[in-house]
């Protein structure tokens, strides 16, 4: 495979040629993931929206519900799906998704959003007592870059390829973090809620995926609750900051890493950074006096 373009190279322009090519590849690969599992025909629905990067509703709670039960990527699609319907079927889907959701701070957030004003109680409950947050964001992204593999590599296809998925995963994760970082303002006191807000943010600033750990390091800093944990906080995103900005460092210079795109699909972003960083010989800790914004040493 060509080595990708910087993900975050947003001077980068596709001929004309280019852009042709790649969209001629993605009417190739639609039909072949339609029809097959579930997450795949969800891949092609995805992919032909291509410039929208937005999944139509009803279509994609049409695909997801079936599997909502059993896949948390289809559970988390159909969660954020319905409430953007006249006639969302809430009750059912909340049924669907209970088991699945147990533990999953993200799924228990998205079914929060459709729950009666009686259930939101107890679901905000589960939402600050789950082991983990589900990243909509990477399971997107995974599914995503999988999904067009077959596309041609040549390294224009390549860096379309990744601005697409990119911009479409983030646009499936958006509601739940936005969901979350609406219900968790800055703290000035310590409540019970600061600390159950807490507690969900930090699982989210674990996340393999840089979108969903640097929201949940940018609340954990909002919700510090002494100036040495906004320091600490403020640390943990400016090693987040490093890692996007040296990685793309890396890539415009030309890295030859084959192994980026595969690291990323199954490990997430962050931790493909990071690997990318060391293949290159770069420290995974910024320098000391660098900040977000500043060059990168060497490059």
């Amino acid at each position: 495979m060509a080595p990708p373009l910087p993900i975050g190279a947003a001077d980068w322009q596709p001929a004309a040629s280019d852009l042709a090519a790649y969209r001629q590849a993605i009417a190739r690969l639609l039909p072949l993931l339609e029809t097959g599992s579930p997450a795949q025909r969800l891949a092609a629905h995805w992919l032909a929206a291509d410039d929208r990067q937005a999944l139509d509703p009803a279509a994609a709670l049409a695909i997801s519900l079936p599997g909502a039960g059993q896949d948390p990527l289809l559970a988390h699609i159909a969660l954020i799906s319905c409430p953007q319907l006249p006639e969302c079927p809430r009750a059912q889907l909340l049924a669907v998704t209970e088991a699945l959701a147990a533990g999953d701070a993200n799924l228990q957030l998205m079914r929060l959003q459709l729950a009666d004003p009686a259930q939101q109680s107890a679901l905000w409950e589960a939402v600050s007592q789950a082991e983990r947050f589900g990243d909509g964001h990477q399971l997107a992204l995974a599914l995503l870059l999988r999904s067009t593999e077959p596309l041609p590599a040549t390294q224009a296809v390549q860096q379309l390829r990744l601005q697409s998925v990119t911009g479409q995963a983030a646009a499936a994760a958006m509601p739940s973090l936005r969901a979350f970082a609406q219900r968790c303002p800055v703290a000035v006191e310590v409540t019970a809620h600061v600390l159950q807000c807490r507690r969900v943010a930090a699982l989210m600033a674990d996340s393999p995926s840089l979108l969903t750990a640097g929201l949940g390091t940018g609340l954990m800093g909002r919700l510090a609750l002494d100036p040495a944990q906004r320091a600490y906080w403020a640390g943990r995103y400016r090693q987040l900051q490093w890692l996007t900005q040296a990685g793309n460092a890396v890539l415009a210079a030309g890295h030859q890493d084959a192994r980026f795109v595969q690291d990323w699909s199954q490990l997430g972003d962050r931790q493909a950074y990071a690997n990318l960083l060391q293949r290159a010989g770069l420290p995974a800790q910024p320098p000391a006096r660098w900040q977000p914004g500043m060059p990168i040493p060497g490059y």
